[in-house]
């Protein structure tokens, strides 16, 4: 891994990292801290943190084969990473600049599918292979709420950008719900593939929050969906179908 001073014409290199066993899985990527002191990559099995001016390794932590993760990083400094794996029902969070494991997250009874932080970092979601959603305080560990009524695995959830609703989607349904009292908004319908397989490669809230976006991959290439709906009162607004890939 190389660092490069773009501040003059021709850019110089700062330094260079070459660590064992460092190769580009799919899932890799990096990210920067707000104050762009710090860096972390994540690939294969680790989460690696560095210090931007020297380059040096802070840190690395074995977060398992087969992992997924998603990243806070805190305006005041610091960062939190919550990961789970195909070798646990359990959600782990663990302090981005330390690599201390901080909580393990218990209460999913099948695999952890989705995960997501609220906006001011005080609040994950995860989804799971069990159907249900939970939302957890990250400070303490504890399972602040349990939304039940998925009849299938949870694959996505998303926050809106206020934070106060939560959107979750299964193979059938999107669905909204309020934070502060853990009850549902409302779902929508989502179009069944004509093939009979869905994946689901996200669903997302509009900037102001007053819209959802998922896209569906189909079995084949004319059946790949973008559906576009009402965030309040979960009408269709939009369908754009046979999307290339």
């Amino acid at each position: 891994m190389s660092t490069l001073d773009s501040r003059s014409d021709e850019p110089k290199l700062l330094y260079s990292n070459d660590y064992e066993g460092f190769t580009a899985y799919r899932g890799a990527g990096l990210t920067w801290s707000p104050d762009g002191a710090n860096y972390v990559s994540f690939c294969d099995q680790w989460v690696r943190a560095f210090d931007a001016a020297s380059g040096k390794q802070l840190h690395k932590i074995d977060i398992g084969f087969e992992s997924e993760l998603s990243i806070f990083w805190s305006k005041r400094g610091g960062g939190l990473v919550a990961t789970s794996n195909s070798d646990f029902y359990d959600l782990f969070v663990w302090d981005l600049l330390t690599g201390e494991l901080l909580h393990t997250l218990e209460g999913h009874e099948w695999f952890v599918l989705a995960r997501s932080w609220s906006p001011d970092g005080t609040k994950l979601a995860s989804g799971g292979q069990d159907g249900t959603v939970r939302v957890w305080d990250p400070a303490s560990g504890c399972e602040l709420l349990l939304l039940k009524g998925h009849e299938g695995a949870v694959t996505e959830v998303a926050w809106s950008p206020d934070g106060t609703r939560l959107a979750s989607c299964d193979h059938r349904d999107v669905r909204v719900w309020d934070i502060s009292g853990g009850r549902e908004f409302h779902k929508s319908k989502v179009p069944a593939s004509k093939y009979g397989v869905s994946i689901f490669y996200g669903v997302k809230w509009s900037p102001d929050g007053t819209r959802l976006v998922l896209l569906e991959a189909g079995g084949g290439q004319d059946d790949d969906l973008v559906c576009v709906w009402d965030a309040v009162s979960g009408k269709e607004l939009l369908k754009l179908k046979g999307q290339e890939r």
